[in-house]
C-alpha cells in the first residue's frame, strides 16, 4: 500500500480555483464602481470641503464674538438677526438683492428664509475678512454656478452657507447646496 502523503499531488483545487475567481471578480466590480461613478467621488469631495467652510465660518463668528464681546452684528445694510424661525444666506455683498423677489434673492432648501422685500433673507458678513477669514467661503461648485432650484447664482451675493442664530445667541452654519443627501450643519 503505498502511502499518500509520499506523493503529493500537483494541481490546483476546486478552492483555489474559487477563491481566485471570486478575487478577481471583486476587484473588476470595484474598477468598474470607480469608473461609473465619478461623479459621486467629486461630489463627496466638495461635501468635504462644505464641511470645512461652515466650521471656518463658525470659528469666525465665534472669534469675532470673544473679541467685541458681544454678538457679530454683521453690516448694516444686511444685518444678522436673531430670529427663531428663519435662518439667512451669508453674503459679502448686499446691493440689488431683495429678499421678495426670487430672481434677485439667494434660495436655501433646507431652511426658512425671509421673502419680505428687502435684504432680511441674507446676511452680509464681509466684516469678517480679512482678521477672521481671507474670503468668505463660497459653494464649491464655483462662483457663477446657478443651483437648480433657482435663485442666484454663486458668488459674493450668494455663498450657498446659511447663518442662524437663535434668541440664546447659539450660532448655526450650514450648507444651503450639500449634495448626495448630506445633512451640513455645525453649530456652538
Amino acid at each position: 500500500m503505498r502511502n499518500k502523503s509520499l506523493h503529493p499531488r500537483h494541481g490546483i483545487t476546486n478552492l483555489e480555483t474559487t477563491l481566485a475567481v471570486s478575487a478577481l471578480f471583486f476587484i473588476l466590480v470595484a474598477i468598474i464602481r470607480v469608473l461609473n461613478a465619478p461623479e459621486e467621488q467629486f461630489a463627496d469631495a466638495r461635501n468635504a470641503r462644505r464641511w470645512e467652510d461652515a466650521s471656518a465660518l463658525l470659528q469666525a463668528v465665534l472669534l469675532k464674538q470673544t473679541d467685541l464681546k458681544a454678538l457679530v452684528s454683521g453690516a448694516l445694510s444686511a444685518p444678522l438677526q436673531t430670529e427663531e424661525d428663519l435662518a439667512q444666506v451669508v453674503v459679502s455683498a448686499d446691493d440689488g438683492i431683495d429678499c421678495g423677489d426670487r430672481m434677485k434673492s439667494p434660495a436655501c432648501p433646507p431652511v426658512n428664509l425671509s421673502t419680505a422685500p428687502g435684504t432680511g433673507c441674507v446676511a452680509n458678513l464681509a466684516e469678517l475678512v480679512p482678521k477672521y477669514l481671507n474670503a468668505l467661503p463660497s459653494d464649491p461648485r464655483g462662483e457663477g454656478y446657478t443651483p437648480a432650484a433657482g435663485g442666484m447664482p454663486f458668488g459674493i451675493k450668494n455663498s450657498g452657507y446659511y447663518i442662524h442664530r437663535d434668541r440664546y445667541g447659539r450660532v448655526e452654519i450650514g450648507s444651503c447646496w450639500p449634495e448626495r443627501g448630506m445633512v451640513i450643519v455645525v453649530k456652538r
